[in-house]
């Protein structure tokens, strides 16, 4: 039910609640004022009440929103380091009522942020805030007493005292199964993220009277030097976050904390917390291989990192994690050990259809966002609010221009009833985020499914035992080509280049040998296909994770991750068609996704690396871009990782997932050129590829480099239809998509002619074809559009020189996806 239109620029918390038969809304309208709304259930018609603050950019500013015994409303928001703003209704259940007052109890309340309304054990509304800055702040609790219509400190002094020098960020006070309030906090000096140290924790029956864990009492205000409630000292620069700790309990009901921090080799690592013999006892539980900085001020964006509370389930201790090398779901925890199993699910929270996970909003960046309802709907009801926005900012404006308001929506769901839940309380998949333009499927099809299935493998021995064109004859030059043995020395080395050389030479073997082995059945194919991946992944250290820049060079390369997504890709082609065969068991399997795993961070930490140096003087997208999200799609659907192919994809955290890439690398008329291409040179035509530039800053290589981008594209279009996610078809919001640059470019090399169109190849004729952009990639695309009139003649075209077109990545892509042309009419 649409509600009103909303500011759309940045992201920034609106509040949903239910009272009785009465709905509320709190949010800032298109004109960022905040606004409130209220209807009656089964009433479509909203009333409103606009209130006197407008929010900025700050996306701290949050709005919260409760009602106190009485039905009175109480609202407070759009503060950072800002006087207290509140309005509360002299009539409840009526906003019409809503009045400003200005103070609660009159002190500390002219720097607030974080505003939270909860209620203690009896009942009584309470309030939370921090009054200060980042590292200068000290938190306040309020009690509202409804007789005399007042609020007085719950506590004369705040909580928690950072003496100046530091402020605590603590969590709301979670009720646990004992009837206690507990809360966890990270201390922070400075507005500086870096600057987090030190856990901490107490607990409360009546958030009056508090204790440690062991039961001594403890007088507030809490500081950094009282007795007893440290939990871990992480130092600064530790690796701790504020916001990401998150406490939960054992089957016991003992308290357990769950926080990341780095280990002593400097790698971000995921730590569980218990008071265990009078102390707190904390253990490192993953064995993770990635650093996560945390750095910055302001509304940082994401860091791929999340984690849930422990909780048990099904009798066992286990926790959400969403990982950028590990991916996301449920993990287990071994209580003897206490090291993280593996993925054993993930409680289903897609609670929302299709259409509305997806973007309405043509404006780039939008992501949907989502507000539970902070209050109590009726039996079997949730309802939450839907609306779309920018990403944050680091607090600061976006450039313009800045998209139209979003539609703010309040949308009903049927719970699921307690029957049902229990029927399947962990859901074989872990769970994707509703807020997406494009949502993975499950990976429940059997291997081989990155670019081939069985059935296609099937359709290709019947073609190649049949003498039929031009499999036949592709066959044959394969089954030569294996037939010259190739010396097998996992490259391990510094240089990324280097290593995809060798990759593209001895991956692409293994392919060939996995995909021959298929086609005659031969166990000795497969056996050295095995040898050489496990060749690969036994190497120390690991092939691909050891770059570095030459001696007495400082800072990274933009091209490892681009590296090592092309140059991990034919192993990971020859282990899928090996998959789920007696070839390949599953500890071979485990030792290759050991090695595929490690790849992963090469690949984030140079797309991080391209975003940092504002890649690389303006270069939005390009080839490396595209290799990354093509490295990382082929990883997750190898090895079942739904979330990884989902940050491949389409993901809020990933600024150039698929759905990016077909918006910003594909060219259409009107479109902005690169910054770095000459001013005078043709506008782009349909389909054209972003990475044109390059036949001006590095001359000759439009061609080459566009044909690259459009293959990794294709490639990535190809395994999603193998998927169930059908990338070939997708549309971009202006009508951009992966046929375009094949059709677009097919005429080049059917003419070999790099003056056609708009003129603005001249003088690349001579390095068609020569510079790894062979017509092997076309025949993925004609597979799909076998009528398309320009594929259809390019392959005509080329017919008789299709059997030795070969594709690095791929092999030959007429053995796997060739159609056989029918004679012209």
């Amino acid at each position: 039910m649409d509600v009103t239109p909303v500011w759309s620029g940045h992201p920034v918390g609106f509040a949903l609640l239910t009272v009785q038969d009465h709905q509320f809304v709190a949010c800032y309208d298109e004109s960022r004022q905040m606004t409130v709304a209220s209807r009656r259930l089964g009433e479509h018609q909203w009333s409103f009440r606009k209130l006197p603050t407008s929010v900025g950019w700050d996306s701290h500013n949050s709005i919260a929103m409760a009602a106190d015994r009485d039905g009175v409303i109480h609202i407070s928001g759009n503060m950072h380091n800002d006087p207290l703003i509140y309005f509360r209704t002299a009539r409840p259940l009526d906003i019409s009522s809503l009045e400003q007052v200005h103070a609660m109890t009159g002190k500390e309340e002219t720097r607030v942020t974080y505003p939270r309304f909860f209620h203690d054990a009896a009942g009584n509304l309470v309030f939370s805030y921090r009054d200060g800055g980042s590292g200068k702040g000290d938190i306040y609790y309020n009690r509202y007493d409804e007789k005399t219509r007042a609020w007085r400190r719950l506590l004369e002094q705040p909580l928690f005292d950072g003496r100046g020098a530091m402020s605590a960020y603590p969590t709301t006070p979670e009720p646990g199964p004992d009837g206690r309030f507990h809360v966890i906090w990270v201390w922070r000096d400075s507005p500086l993220a870096e600057t987090n140290h030190d856990l901490g924790y107490i607990r409360s029956h009546d958030l009056v009277h508090w204790e440690t864990a062991g039961g001594i009492p403890v007088v507030p205000p809490v500081t950094h030097d009282t007795p007893g409630v440290t939990v871990d000292p992480v130092p600064v620069h530790g690796g701790l976050l504020n916001g990401q700790p998150r406490i939960g309990f054992d089957r016991s009901g003992r308290p357990l904390i769950a926080y990341t921090r780095y280990d002593a080799a400097g790698l971000t690592q995921l730590y569980l917390a218990c008071f265990e013999n009078g102390a707190w006892q904390t253990r490192q539980v993953s064995r993770w291989e990635t650093r996560i900085g945390i750095s910055g001020r302001g509304s940082l964006p994401s860091t791929g990192l999340s984690i849930g509370a422990p909780h048990v389930v099904n009798g066992s201790l286990a926790l959400e994690i969403s990982h950028p090398a590990q991916g996301s779901g449920l993990f287990g925890i071994d209580p003897v050990d206490w090291i993280l199993k593996g993925k054993i699910g993930q409680r289903d929270r897609s609670f929302a259809p299709a259409p509305l996970r997806t973007v309405e909003s043509g404006f780039p960046g939008m992501r949907v966002k989502w507000a539970s309802d902070s209050g109590t709907a009726s039996p079997g009801k949730i309802w939450r609010l839907r609306w779309e926005t920018l990403s944050p900012n680091n607090d600061r404006p976006h450039p313009k221009p800045w998209p139209e308001p979003s539609m703010l929506r309040v949308v009903e769901f049927s719970e699921p009833t307690p029957a049902s839940a229990s029927a399947n309380p962990v859901s074989p998949e872990s769970t994707i985020q509703p807020d997406l333009p494009l949502v993975v499927p499950p990976l429940t099809r059997p291997h081989p499914r990155l670019l081939i299935d069985a059935a296609g493998l099937q359709t290709l021995r019947e073609r190649v035992t049949t003498g039929q064109a031009p499999h036949a004859q592709a066959w044959q030059k394969l089954e030569a080509k294996l037939a010259r043995p190739v010396e097998i020395e996992p490259y391990t080395g510094v240089d990324g280049h280097r290593f995809f050389k060798v990759a593209m030479i001895q991956g692409g073997r293994a392919r060939d040998l996995a995909l021959a082995w298929h086609i005659t059945g031969r166990d000795d194919y497969a056996s050295e296909a095995v040898e050489i991946l496990l060749a690969w992944a036994k190497a120390n250290p690991l092939p691909g994770t050891a770059f570095a820049l030459p001696a007495g060079k400082a800072g990274k390369s933009p091209d490892w991750g681009m590296l090592a997504g092309r140059g991990l890709f034919p192993f990971l082609y020859a282990c899928d068609l090996l998959a789920d065969t007696p070839h390949l068991d599953a500890s071979t399997q485990a030792v290759l996704a050991t090695w595929f795993r490690a790849i992963i961070p090469v690949i984030k930490d140079c797309s991080r690396n391209w975003r940092e140096n504002d890649w690389f003087n303006r270069q939005y997208y390009n080839n490396h871009l595209a290799a990354h999200a093509m490295g990382e799609m082929a990883i997750g659907i190898v090895l079942g990782d739904r979330e990884l192919v989902q940050f491949a994809v389409s993901h809020p955290d990933n600024p150039r997932d698929f759905a990016d890439l077909v918006a910003g690398l594909i060219l259409m008329p009107g479109d902005e050129q690169c910054p770095r291409d000459l001013p005078t040179v043709p506008a782009p035509e349909t389909g054209e590829i972003y990475d044109r530039f390059r036949h001006n800053t590095a001359y000759g290589r439009g061609l080459q480099y566009s044909h690259l981008s459009m293959s990794l594209l294709g490639i990535m279009a190809e395994m999603g239809e193998r998927n169930g996610l059908p990338l070939w078809s997708y549309t971009a919001p202006t009508g951009e998509m992966v046929r375009l640059p094949f059709e677009y470019y097919a005429d080049f090399h059917r003419l070999k002619d790099a003056s056609i169109k708009s003129g603005y190849y001249a003088g690349e004729t001579p390095r068609i074809g020569k510079a790894g952009d062979s017509p092997a990639m076309f025949e993925l695309a004609l597979a799909r559009f076998p009528d398309n009139p320009s594929l259809l003649a390019l392959m005509r075209a080329v017919d008789r020189e299709r059997p030795a077109f070969l594709y690095e990545l791929l092999g030959p892509v007429v053995l796997t996806h060739g159609v056989m042309l029918s004679p012209e009419k």
